[in-house]
């Protein structure tokens, strides 16, 4: 038994010592995440000079795959760059009184999806198994402001695509091949500004504050 005990030991040992397998190649992670919204969300009617402004702040969990290259830098430190690709959308539902049919309810929904996105990583290596990274980068995704319609008004859709921006910080935690790691991201696009037929204009600040978890496998 105490032969085992000693075997264990030395292979698990071995493992701790290996080199860093995430630098110096490619490698895949996946992801799930939860995003907590922190859109404003406003509503102006020209006609009455009358403004609806909520902050928007919900949760909706998230994926993704990410394809990644990292590299080894003299004193510890790191470099790396990830193209990833995001599943599912970030959704708001709004119940307001009207601006222009101020006697109405109206029923609106935002929508935030991202699709890809590409960050460079540079980062620290605190030993051979552990790496601190920041993230900053760019991210494409549609953005959308719907509208039901109610007896007296006509509802809509009005989407754009848009590339905002992405920053955050990371670490990583690797024996051999497998990883596992968090990540904070900052998400962000320019306003969303469109108008509903009945002239009333509409605007919209994405914003998102994404925590996850995510395993890596190294192809090295």
């Amino acid at each position: 038994m105490k032969k085992q005990t000693i075997i264990l030991f030395a292979l698990f040992s071995s493992l701790l010592a290996t080199k860093v397998a995430f630098a110096n190649g490619f490698y895949v992670n996946a992801a799930i995440l939860e995003a907590m919204s922190n859109n404003t969300f406003q509503v102006y009617s020209p006609s009455t000079n009358t403004t609806f402004t909520k902050k928007l702040k919900n949760g909706h969990f998230l994926g993704n795959i990410a394809l990644g290259y990292g590299y080894d830098l003299p004193r510890n430190f790191y470099i790396g760059s990830e193209l990833t690709a995001n599943i599912g959308k970030i959704i708001a539902d709004i119940t307001r009184v009207g601006v222009l049919y101020q006697d109405q309810i109206f029923h609106n929904q935002t929508t935030i999806q991202d699709y890809v996105a590409l960050d460079i990583t540079p980062g620290f290596k605190i030993n051979n198994n552990l790496l601190l990274y920041a993230r900053m980068g760019m991210v494409d995704g549609k953005i959308s402001i719907t509208q039901d319609t109610i007896p007296s008004v006509v509802g809509f859709q009005n989407s754009a695509n848009k590339v905002g921006g992405r920053l955050g910080l990371g670490i990583d935690y690797t024996i051999a091949n497998f990883g596992v790691g968090a990540d904070y991201i900052y998400s962000f696009y320019s306003s969303f500004d469109t108008k509903s037929p009945r002239n009333t204009e509409y605007n919209l600040i994405p914003r998102s504050h994404i925590l996850g978890l995510h395993v890596r496998y190294n192809f090295k």
